[in-house]
């Protein structure tokens, strides 16, 4: 069964409003996933959140799309993690997935669906979602925007693990010395072979 709890605290928030802003720095719970999935239309999260939660496929699709607009995408929304409602140890599998569910999120079939009184146009949360993405998307650009979280302090920013920055770091040397390793082929290819003569001066 998938987590719920991020679903739960969407319909908490949505039943409640006035709770936005005293949440807005909070970290997100888990099951962002679940959440993300249900936001985006997939069917099989869509069956699973209506059993566990037992409310309809309106209420549903209203509370996440409020949490994503609110937790997520706000003012307060905070650093490019949160933006795509994942944390800093996550993994980069996870990180992608989550900006494609959110980008399927901002159809405009789906946002039609779950478009409450506010009449949000989403397609403003588009850009937001892409940089947010464009600071993590590659070790390199995370490593530099980790940097960057701590430099600033950002509020509720969460610099990530040392197991994780050990991993990315093995990850980029990996990939220097892949790199240094094609590099020195290509040389050793180019590298005319030595011409040895004989005493006689012949070859």
């Amino acid at each position: 069964m998938r987590e719920p709890a991020a679903i739960q605290a969407a319909l908490s928030l949505v039943a409640c409003p006035a709770r936005v802003r005293q949440t807005a720095h909070q970290p997100l719970p888990r099951g962002m996933t679940f959440l993300l999935e249900v936001a985006a239309g997939d069917q099989e999260a869509l069956a699973e959140a209506l059993r566990i939660t037992e409310r309809s496929e309106e209420e549903l699709r209203l509370a996440v799309g409020f949490f994503i607009e609110q937790r997520l995408l706000g003012q307060g929304g905070g650093n490019s993690y949160r933006v795509l409602g994942a944390k800093a140890e996550d993994a980069q599998a996870m990180l992608r997935r989550h900006m494609v569910l959110l980008m399927k999120w901002l159809h405009p079939d789906i946002a039609a669906r779950q478009r409450g009184a506010a009449e949000v146009n989403r397609s403003v949360f588009a850009h937001r979602i892409s940089a947010a993405w464009d600071d993590v998307k590659t070790s390199d650009r995370r490593s530099t925007y980790d940097q960057r979280l701590a430099r600033e302090g950002i509020p509720g920013a969460v610099v990530r693990s040392g197991q994780a920055a050990i991993e990315l770091g093995s990850r980029r040397h990996a990939k220097r010395r892949k790199k240094k390793k094609a590099a020195g082929t290509r040389a050793s290819r180019r590298t005319p072979r030595a011409r040895f003569q004989g005493k006689s001066g012949e070859p």
